[in-house]
């Protein structure tokens, strides 16, 4: 709708002390205006105002025309009257979350109801790194990709998606049914995942693996366009009667693959062909980390599995691990465990040792489901107060796993109208596993917080030592240099944030924890929040609590991951490496077991890899009309790079698309490579004709 001769702004509605309404009538209507036109002190460039003519849960008035203005039923004609002054408006760049108006972001939905954003990371990651990628290859542009279900998944996954449900502001009933649909859209995203890596393994030369004492062969998918170089976690299933208690592991050019058991399972089922037997079964499971080498970039590698004697598999690089001093060392790092249930890494490229990682910060929250409010001479509590109970349950060669447990006694709910904090406390409880791998510098963190109290927030805190005029973390689709007002406070991550110096830097990476602040205390400390409970909507409505968003306070158990990386640099710039080992914590990689057959897959085989640029991967799919294979990249820097793919199988041709997937130029494949430019925070879809799929090669 378009209000003749106003600056240019936006209006929802009027806002009200106890609510938002509408504007019914004329006058009211022309004193809001005006009111938005003070507050927000924009220069008019064109003789109208574009309004939206609905509030925040709101329909459109019943009758627009009472208001004496104009309306239009789609954008595309109010964009066609605003044509003639597009050269005159004001370009706004960068992240847009600060205004000289009312316009505001409400930063602390972010940990809102964390259990959703949690489920949310699961199930898009499932759907879009393992899904749609491994269907693509093992299917390519035929029938068999299962489209239909893909597009059911992706429903469910976007409908949790308005702007109060995914931060965590609608009521409860609203949030439970969220959770349902999240395991409806992984249950259909890791079913095809699965079935699809099975077809990919299927048609995988695994003849190097047949042996008489074989026990088949492991296949690993790789999502990223670079090669994986962490370890690789796997799980292998046997009948029981058959399971041998260790394993050698050797890849298709017969190296050794050092294969460490970490924990192993008897699980009982019920097996039926669905027609005539049925049948009781009982099956070995076991998990395991491999020392595989780098995995080929948005590949697959195939292993051999064979019986071995439980000590076979020592390799060169083992871990030194002291549970005397509660000490793990490997190649790159020397990470050791304090009384007070902190953390001492020593980053062998730097030789800076970062001390305290990884402590808790307790504090009262007097706010809501939109903003952290502490409460005003509130109790603060620290987690290296507590007596912390700390075993190491895994000690190499491969893996070493420490698990801290704690209680943590702390008040139950606040006073009054956020006036204080109760004097009654209940024992909260935390848990937490580190692992330290051979041949890895990223310290991983499994945290269980059992939380029993109201109205309060847990961080985790990462001193760095580092005093930094700017900030790193990713954001959609850009790498963020945060600086000047954006430095401290909390702010919005996807998978990591960073603080680097002139020589070091040190990383936190997470999985579905968005909020972190950059703390002004002298320590240059990394505050990861973990958990946020309140009681209340908004505190401008409600006095206290209001039961439809009860569940806001997040009670009960919740488990989450997140994890350490130091790294060089020089000058402190953020290195490309810092990307890619947030990527590879925050999607992992997939496996499935096959027998020993013959493939028209090689053994070790990338699909696709990134050799120039350091561009991210977002997306690799059917396009929506179903007759190419699509892969979208983003760059994530402020600068144009030149970017160049290798395409280890054959397509008929390449063509560059937008993001409707219209076909903007033909690109040129030489070599079985494929150049191109990426603009400064661009996204770039690139679109495979010809059947991209080994199944059909």
């Amino acid at each position: 709708m378009y209000y003749p001769y106003g600056a240019c702004t936006i209006m929802d509605g009027a806002h009200m002390r106890k609510g938002i309404r509408l504007v019914e009538n004329a006058q009211e209507f022309q004193d809001k205006i005006k009111e938005a036109e003070n507050m927000a002190g924009y220069q008019p460039v064109a003789p109208f105002t574009l309004l939206t003519f609905n509030g925040d849960m709101l329909p459109p008035p019943e009758d627009p025309a009472a208001l004496g203005v104009p309306s239009y039923d789609n954008l595309s004609d109010c964009f066609a009257l605003s044509a003639q002054y597009r050269d005159q408006f004001q370009t706004l760049e960068g992240e847009l979350r600060e205004s000289p108006d009312i316009v505001y972001n409400l930063q602390d939905t972010l940990v809102s109801r964390v259990y959703l954003k949690l489920e949310n990371q699961r199930a898009q990651d499932s759907l879009i790194r393992f899904a749609e990628p491994l269907n693509a290859l093992a299917f390519g542009a035929t029938k068999k990709y299962p489209a239909g279900f893909l597009a059911k998944s992706w429903k469910y996954l976007l409908e949790n998606h308005t702007h109060d449900g995914i931060c965590g502001c609608s009521g409860n009933d609203v949030c439970s049914e969220m959770m349902t649909r999240f395991q409806k859209s992984r249950n259909i995203s890791d079913t095809y995942a699965r079935v699809a890596l099975e077809a990919l393994a299927a048609q995988t030369d695994t003849r190097f693996a047949a042996a008489e004492n074989g026990y088949g062969t492991l296949v690993v998918f790789n999502p990223q366009p670079f090669a994986a170089d962490e370890p690789v976690c796997v799980e292998f299933v046997y009948p029981s009667s058959e399971a041998p208690e260790a394993f050698r592991v050797t890849d298709s050019d017969g190296h050794a693959c050092p294969c460490q058991i970490t924990a192993a399972r008897d699980r009982e089922f019920i097996r039926s062909d669905f027609k005539s037997v049925q049948h009781f079964a009982k099956d070995r499971v076991f998990q395991a980390v491999l020392q595989a080498g780098p995995l080929p970039a948005f590949g697959i590698k195939a292993f051999r599995l064979e019986k071995a004697a439980a000590n076979e598999n020592a390799p060169e690089d083992a871990l030194l691990v002291s549970k005397e001093s509660r000490t793990v060392e490997n190649a790159y790092i020397t990470l050791s465990v304090a009384d007070n249930g902190t953390l001492t890494l020593t980053d062998k490229a730097t030789g800076y040792v970062y001390r305290d990682l990884n402590y808790f910060i307790e504090e009262g929250d007097g706010g809501d489901a939109y903003i952290f409010n502490q409460i005003p001479g509130g109790s603060v509590h620290d987690s290296r107060s507590l007596r912390w109970d700390i075993e190491f349950l895994q000690d190499g060669p491969l893996q070493a796993a420490c698990r801290l447990k704690a209680e943590w006694e702390l008040p139950f709910e606040m006073t009054g109208h956020a006036a204080g904090r109760s004097a009654q406390v209940v024992k909260n409880s935390l848990e937490y596993l580190v692992h330290v791998y051979a041949g890895s510098p990223v310290v991983r963190i499994q945290l269980h917080v059992d939380n029993r109290s109201k109205d309060h927030r847990i961080r985790a805190y990462f001193p760095t030592g580092i005093q930094s005029d700017h900030v790193w973390a990713d954001g959609q689709f850009s790498l963020e240099k945060r600086t000047g007002s954006r430095l401290h406070g909390t702010m919005p991550q996807q998978t990591f944030c960073a603080v680097s110096g002139e020589q070091r830097g040190l990383a936190i990476l997470e999985k579905g924890l968005h909020q972190y602040d950059y703390l002004d205390d002298g320590n240059g400390t990394l505050a990861l929040s973990i958990i946020r409970g309140q009681g209340a909507l908004y505190r401008g409505f409600f006095e206290r609590y209001n039961d439809e968003y009860s569940e806001t306070q997040c009670l009960g158990g919740f488990d989450m991951e997140y994890a350490i990386y130091p790294f060089a640099t020089q000058g402190g710039a953020l290195p490309d490496i810092v990307l890619q080992k947030a990527a590879q914590f925050n999607t992992g990689l997939r496996s499935t077991q096959t027998g020993s057959h013959e493939g028209r897959i090689p053994a070790c085989q990338s699909f696709l890899a990134l050799e120039e640029g350091g561009l991210q991967l977002s997306s690799f799919k059917l396009s929506e009309d179903g007759s190419r294979i699509v892969a979208r990249f983003y760059n994530p820097r402020a600068i144009s790079v030149q970017a160049r793919l290798a395409l280890a199988l054959p397509v008929d041709s390449a063509v560059r698309m937008n993001m409707h997937e219209d076909v903007l130029a033909a690109l040129p494949v030489t070599d079985g490579r494929l150049a191109f430019e990426a603009g400064p925070c661009e996204i770039v879809t690139l679109g495979f004709d010809g059947v991209f799929s080994p199944l059909e090669r």
